[in-house]
């Protein structure tokens, strides 16, 4: 079984739909493949104890009720949370052991990080890395559809909502 899954990932063709049709056919010999009911598997057996790890370090997390919480996993993307700095950087610190002992590969240019907080700019200190690459911080993180903003409050999903209701209504006429 081993082989076959190598087999399906050692190459895999791709081509993109523009508005003006396909483009060029181009390889590619790493990640998950999008859309493929393999990928989602395969992140889940990767990537999954992660999170007991942290969990047996004590490292980073939030309450959330009953239950602490270190992260959010779907399909092959995981959001990492920590009510502290030094809590998020010491899981990306245990995030790169893992990842390099299991040989696995984090592209940092579509890595970020939110900061959930009441006001303000971000201190100094508020910077994070991951193997000695400067992490992004953003004012906003779409995540299955949801749009976080740093005041962790729901006005700004609401106002996406309400100005895609709108654009529905406009298009049809009501």
């Amino acid at each position: 079984m081993l082989n076959n899954i190598r087999n399906i990932y050692r190459e895999t063709r791709n081509e993109i739909i523009t508005p003006t049709g396909l483009t060029e056919c181009f390889w590619t010999t790493k990640g998950v493949r999008q859309g493929c009911p393999l990928s989602p598997c395969l992140f889940c057996i990767f990537i999954n104890d992660i999170e007991e790890r942290w969990e047996r370090l004590n490292i980073g997390g939030s309450e959330m009720g009953l239950r602490k919480i270190f992260c959010l996993k779907f399909a092959d993307d995981i959001g990492v949370i920590a009510k502290t700095i030094d809590g998020l950087q010491d899981m990306i610190k245990e995030l790169e052991t893992y990842i390099t002992r299991n040989r696995l590969e984090i592209n940092t240019q579509k890595s970020q990080i939110i900061v959930f907080r009441s006001g303000g700019q971000l201190g100094k200190q508020e910077s994070w890395t991951y193997l000695g690459q400067k992490l992004m911080v953003v004012n906003q993180y779409k995540c299955l559809g949801y749009m976080f903003s740093p005041k962790n409050s729901p006005v700004d999903q609401v106002q996406l909502w309400a100005s895609k209701g709108q654009s529905v209504l406009n298009t049809v006429g009501v």
